[in-house]
């Protein structure tokens, strides 16, 4: 019946996904079932003229909760229950360190565990306020755009005013402003008078509430947890966070562009779905390609329009002041950059399925999807838009030219790791391809290894978190292992190179571990693994290569342990076991 009337109104739309709901599904949909049918055969004296008007709502409401599920209706999508589950979660994760894991670090055997929780703080003044906010939206703001600026300076402006007024702040407003003091303090230590963990607490203390009120606002609370996740040694792990962050976008139904009679949504907030969705999405991706574990979602499943690329100060509930950018050729804007990351993540999509996913690929149909893949990278790279020369902020690293060509280098990398680890496919892979891919897999782990210590040697502000460790770990770790195997790679990089790249990693790594006390075991491997490296390379001749594993697994347990309670994914694990045995 229901079926029936809307494919008569919309006969556009497919009705494959409400034919055969779950249990679940129908007890949710049973209310607003039971209204339609009163709608048209209990009140049949009813004029038709209005119980038409209504039908399209009701449709939307029954649909809505096969489709994409609503945290309005009744049972454990309820914002009571989910508030309360997330709250758990957080208690019971605060302590394990951050990480990418969601088992965290292990705090029996590291720092992490000694951090004693903060005293939550109060506001700072309003000179402070702004200093943190401006941190905030000048760093971090232009890569996860996930928050509405003017939208939370006006959140701000109603904290302070009703606190010089003597009078508590709305718990919602409170909790942002302490979010992204909180994150603003992580990556500009001298704007703030007190530490992010202590503003970080007093966050916590609201959480659960903020977490009542679910859709758009308690998806971008996970993501503020996110962004100070990513950057400090407490808060929830990072997998977790962007797990349920894309969990709820996908229940909200924020991964499709859904268009409904009848129903008006202003830009503003359609603007902020689409923003949190996107934003989810990439932290994901970043998540499971680091520890090899499965996307929350795949491509095919999106349609999702990207964000418009526009300057936060033109997007209000009431429309648009500006038109978006369209062309490459165009000025780019603040999110830009973003949305150009937004394109490579979907890439990364491509690699998993060209490389990790290929049993049933025979060579030459995995060659050309890796050619293929090589050609998008090429082209994401030669399209990207040159953000810092419009803004002006040179201390940001985001959106520089460096940034592109670190995150193009480091695609090049997860595209060709498998190859060198042997992990690719059974049959392997012939030698000339292999010295080839040996080669731009050494020169891609310089590049990486160069770029962050330009980032940090010229004070660019804090580019760091645990995904940059891992990343620059990773390339090093590669770069080391193309030395050990390939006389190609030894050719071409000499001694004084291999150490300048070697040294550049060095010094990144000690700078982290100076920030994060969990970052130790990167560093401490990193070196033992370089030197042992660069031992072999001083006494090799022309008859005598080096040889793996370099360490014993004995020399190197405690760190390999370490790391491995962090996560890894396979080949990163492949390439530790041929060096450390």
């Amino acid at each position: 019946m229901l079926e029936g009337l809307l494919q008569d109104s919309r006969p556009e739309v497919s009705l494959d996904h409400i034919r055969n709901p779950s249990l679940g599904e129908f007890e949710a949909a049973s209310e607003v079932e039971s209204d339609v049918q009163r709608m048209y055969f209990d009140a049949p004296t009813a004029p038709a003229t209005a119980s038409n008007a209504d039908v399209p709502e009701m449709l939307e409401r029954l649909c809505m909760s096969s489709v994409v599920g609503s945290p309005s209706y009744f049972g454990t999508s309820s914002p009571l229950a989910f508030s309360r589950v997330l709250g758990t979660t957080f208690k019971a994760l605060r302590f394990h360190g951050p990480g990418l894991t969601m088992s965290g670090i292990d705090i029996d055997n590291t720092v992490v565990g000694q951090i004693p929780r903060p005293t939550p703080a109060p506001l700072p003044v309003r000179f402070f306020g702004e200093l943190l906010e401006s941190a905030y939206f000048d760093h971090i703001h232009p890569q996860y755009p996930f928050l509405h600026r003017p939208t939370f300076r006006s959140w701000q402006e109603k904290v302070f005013a009703a606190t010089d007024r003597g009078e508590v702040p709305q718990p919602l407003h409170l909790f942002f402003v302490y979010m992204v003091y909180a994150a603003g303090a992580l990556v500009s230590t001298s704007s703030s008078p007190t530490s992010a963990e202590a503003y970080y607490a007093a966050a916590e203390e609201l959480l659960e509430q903020v977490m009542s009120a679910a859709g758009l606002t308690c998806v971008q609370a996970m993501l503020c947890c996110a962004m100070y996740s990513m950057r400090s040694m407490s808060g929830a792990s990072l997998w977790t966070l962007s797990g349920l962050a894309l969990r709820q976008c996908i229940e909200l139904g924020y991964h499709r562009d859904l268009e409904w009679p009848n129903h008006q949504t202003d830009i503003l907030t359609v603007e902020m779905q689409r923003r949190v969705f996107w934003v989810s999405y990439t932290i994901d991706r970043s998540a499971a390609f680091s520890l090899g574990r499965p996307f929350g979602i795949t491509d095919m499943d999106i349609n999702a329009k990207f964000p418009l690329d526009l300057d936060d100060e033109h997007i209000s509930s009431a429309g648009l002041t500006s038109h978006p950018r369209q062309t490459d050729s165009q000025s780019p804007t603040l999110i830009s950059a973003a949305i150009h990351g937004i394109r490579m993540r979907r890439i990364w999509g491509d690699i998993r399925q060209a490389v990790y996913y290929n049993e049933r690929r025979g060579a030459s149909e995995e060659n050309t999807a890796i050619e293929e893949v090589r050609s998008k990278l090429h082209a994401w790279l030669s399209k990207r838009p040159t953000v810092q020369s419009q803004h002006g902020n040179r201390n940001v690293a985001f959106g520089s030219d460096k940034w592109f060509f670190l995150s193009y280098h480091h695609a090049m990398l997860l595209l060709h790791r498998p190859s060198i680890t042997g992990t690719l496919r059974a049959d392997g892979i012939d030698r000339s391809s292999l010295a080839t891919v040996q080669l731009e897999c050494a020169e891609s782990s310089a590049i990486i290894c160069t770029i962050y210590r330009d980032f940090y040697m010229q004070s660019t502000a804090l580019y760091s978190g645990w995904g940059a460790l891992h990343v620059l770990f990773v390339a090093g770790l590669t770069f080391l292992h193309c030395l050990c195997v390939s006389g190609e790679v030894r050719r071409m990089y000499g001694k004084d190179r291999v150490s300048s790249v070697t040294t550049a990693c060095t010094i990144v790594l000690v700078i982290m571990t100076e920030r994060w006390a969990a970052a130790q075991p990167y560093r401490d491997m990193f070196n033992m693994l370089s030197e042992k490296t660069q031992a072999m390379l001083a006494q090799q001749d022309d008859r005598r290569e080096p040889r793996l594993p370099l360490v014993s697994m004995e020399q190197a347990s405690a760190g390999v342990r370490s790391i491995a309670v962090l996560g890894m994914d396979d080949s990163v694990r492949h390439l530790l076991a041929d060096m450390v045995q």
